[in-house]
């Protein structure tokens, strides 16, 4: 899911296109510039992403309808991520 390393990804993705002149930028910033580019269609939907994150991995879910409801954000959040790479290979040139 979104680990420490997406958000590295984008920023250095930012870099190179010359969206960003640093990595210090905060990921709001990120976020607006891949909505920009049309990678990402809005800060909503990163914070949703998130959110089922963080969900995943710090709550572990005792009851079986709560564990089938994760397993259902989870697969939500891959298909979202996948859309979000087709995104960035679409619009994105070199």
């Amino acid at each position: 899911m979104i680990g420490e390393w997406l958000p590295k990804f984008f920023k250095e993705l930012l870099y190179e296109l010359r969206e960003i002149d640093s990595f210090s930028v905060p990921m709001i910033d990120v976020i607006h510039h891949l909505e920009k580019l049309n990678i990402v269609d809005n800060l909503d939907e990163w914070d949703t992403l998130r959110e089922i994150r963080n969900t995943l991995t710090h709550e572990y879910a005792m009851e079986f309808d709560d564990r089938i409801e994760n397993i259902k954000r989870a697969i939500w959040a891959y298909k979202e991520l996948r859309t979000i790479f087709k995104k960035t290979k679409t619009n994105v040139k070199f």
